[in-house]
């Protein structure tokens, strides 16, 4: 098991959480109206964190249950979806 790679991906995991729990305390049950600064931020970490996933990806393969347990997977999961990766396999 690779306890780094699945570190890293628990931290993008974090902070795809931690920014869309933001957004969600923005919105009501009918509309997401985000302010810019927050749409902004959203925007930001969804592409850092493509692009991480992107260079995770090409060194490793997807990440895992063998290479990041089952947490690690899980991350890895939850990053794809808020990226266009899921479009591109």
């Amino acid at each position: 098991m690779d306890s780094e790679l699945a570190v890293t991906l628990a931290d993008m995991a974090a902070e795809d959480r931690r920014i869309r729990n933001q957004a969600m305390a923005q919105s009501n049950a009918f509309v997401l109206q985000l302010d810019s600064a927050t749409a902004s931020e959203l925007r930001r970490v969804d592409a850092r964190n493509a692009s991480r996933l992107q260079v995770i990806l090409s060194r490793h393969g997807w990440p895992g249950r063998s290479l990041v347990a089952d947490q690690g997977f899980h991350d890895a999961w939850l990053i794809v979806q808020h990226t266009d990766l899921q479009r591109r396999a």
